[in-house]
């Protein structure tokens, strides 16, 4: 398996992130973000990478986040 940057093999994860879709705060009133992750992990003598997604809402001016339900 290559590393996320393709420098050699890796035990570990790699991350990819975007953003979408906005909603307000409830401690601060900040937009938050929702945010789309998806781990990679590999394990050495696995040839297949295991991915996770995870989705969840977090605020970039007090750092408060919450797991997004069925958005």
């Amino acid at each position: 398996m290559q590393a996320c940057q393709g420098s050699g093999p890796v035990l570990g994860f790699c991350t990819v992130a975007r953003d979408t879709h906005a909603k307000e705060c409830p401690l601060c009133g900040g937009t938050m973000r929702l945010k789309h992750t998806e781990h990679i992990v590999h394990i050495s003598g696995n040839p297949q990478g295991t991915k996770h997604t995870t989705d969840e809402w977090t605020c970039p001016d007090c750092d408060h986040f919450e797991e997004a339900e069925g958005e």
